[in-house]
């Protein structure tokens, strides 16, 4: 299954959540016809942000968008239209 724009005029809306140990959290992206590299990359980012604010140290990151994977391992080029955001992410 491939994902599919929304019609002109109207955005897809994809959410999730997580629970363990009484502790939870959820999010959500908001999508029109954006590449989904440039939503899932400040996805990304604020999670990281969030998780450091909170005084966590050690942080595993899992995504299924295997380019943003590639180029935060560093095994492939960044693409432009991320680069600050990922390196906002690796600082």
């Amino acid at each position: 299954m491939q994902w599919q724009p929304p019609p002109p005029g109207s955005v897809k809306i994809n959410f999730d959540s997580s629970l363990q140990n009484n502790s939870g959290m959820s999010g959500y992206i908001i999508r029109d016809c954006t590449l989904i590299i440039l939503a899932e990359a400040p996805a990304l980012r604020d999670g990281v942000n969030e998780a450091c604010a909170a005084g966590y140290k050690k942080l595993i990151i899992e995504g299924d968008n295997l380019v943003i994977i590639r180029a935060l391992l560093g095994t492939t080029s960044t693409p432009w239209q991320i680069t600050n955001i990922l390196n906002d992410v690796r600082s």
